[in-house]
């Protein structure tokens, strides 16, 4: 499956001043689906099974078309097969006290084709081992990226929130998250400044998706919220269908949930008037965009690529210091003999390693 960067979800000038938004929508999404593992796919699966725990490594298993890593440990300490895909991961249980399959999409692919597209993969996948199951929602996380506005440690107390937990991360006394609540209580919600974590991540596709309400000088913010299923089914959200025509009320609910307030003298915080900032946040469009496989595939390999290449280095410095060679263009000759060599002594096809960790890595 390919997609292209799309035009631009918002043709409109950005704004002069105040917040704006950036990108808005759904950022992780897992689910589940109950249904009777057919008798043959769970033949299949404890084969691959079995193969994988006798080699102490990932089998190959072909599911829906599409060609996976079933290996040889279970998934979430639930699921006793543990299925791996670039797009994605995949458990399977035949106990009934468990969802018989569980799915988690990456990041990337979500991104890359957007979360309508993304489910429907990933169901047309599983559906010989689930027919006719519902998928329903284990997880979702939803966002909103902003620029023309910065929170401060100072603002944490003017934030009012049902949540009984908040806490404040600085570095160097610059403000860079605030945590309200805690994960996997129902509803957790963090802000935090996304510029910095794509830097570090090395996800620098969420430029495309930013598209041209993205001003490069400028930080983005990032307000998140994790929603699980307690609270999810008291927003009247169950199976997909469902979060996909309620998306919007469900963010409506978490900028209830928490909000920035301007103080006053009323010692009720909750009475508070709503800063006008946060009025804007309650307006997100949560229009997904799609920046496209190739280029949030391609990050994901520089970003993998950038710890091999400094570790290499390395290694590679090292070894030619040891045999007294300064010349670069000598030592992929050098380089070359003793991979011949390791082949020889380990009987293992070089090329045999590459294809399993293209595989590994997808």
């Amino acid at each position: 499956m390919a997609s292209s960067p799309p035009a631009p979800l918002y043709p409109i000038p950005v704004p002069t001043s105040g917040l704006w938004e950036v990108a808005s929508g759904i950022d992780s999404l897992y689910w589940s689906i109950k249904g009777d593992l057919p008798a043959v796919e769970l033949e299949r699966l404890e084969a691959a099974r079995r193969m994988a725990e006798d080699a102490g490594e990932d089998v190959t298993f072909e599911l829906g078309g599409e060609e996976f890593q079933l290996q040889p440990f279970g998934f979430m300490g639930r699921y006793r097969f543990h299925l791996v895909h670039p797009h994605g991961r995949i458990g399977v249980t035949p106990s009934k006290r468990f969802p018989t399959v569980y799915i988690q999409p990456d990041a990337e692919f979500l991104h890359g084709v957007g979360p309508e597209m993304c489910a429907g993969w990933f169901n047309n996948v599983v559906s010989s081992l689930v027919p006719g199951g519902t998928p329903k929602v284990s997880r979702v996380d939803l966002f909103m990226d902003v620029q023309g506005w910065a929170p401060t440690p100072e603002m944490r107390d003017r934030f009012v929130t049902r949540a009984t937990h908040r806490r404040l991360y600085e570095d160097e006394a610059e403000m860079n998250m605030l945590q309200f609540g805690k994960r996997g209580n129902g509803l957790y919600a963090r802000i935090y400044n996304k510029s910095t974590e794509t830097q570090k991540k090395g996800s620098v596709w969420w430029h495309d998706l930013w598209g041209e309400r993205w001003r490069p000088e400028e930080d983005v913010w990032r307000i998140e919220a994790e929603i699980r299923r307690e609270v999810l089914g008291q927003l009247g959200i169950d199976t997909l269908d469902d979060l996909f025509a309620n998306v919007g009320g469900a963010w409506g609910y978490i900028t209830e949930w928490l909000s920035l307030r301007i103080p006053s003298e009323d010692k009720t915080r909750s009475r508070w008037q709503i800063d006008p900032a946060w009025e804007a946040v309650s307006q997100a469009s949560l229009r997904n965009g799609a920046a496209g496989l190739e280029r949030t595939y391609d990050a994901k390999r520089r970003a993998k690529l950038r710890p091999i290449i400094v570790g290499m280095r390395g290694y590679i410095s090292s070894y030619a210091a040891l045999i007294g060679e300064v010349d670069i263009g000598e030592i992929g000759p050098c380089l070359t003999s003793v991979l011949y060599e390791w082949e020889m002594e380990e009987g293992v096809p070089f090329s045999s390693q590459v294809i399993y960790k293209r595989r590994k890595y997808g």
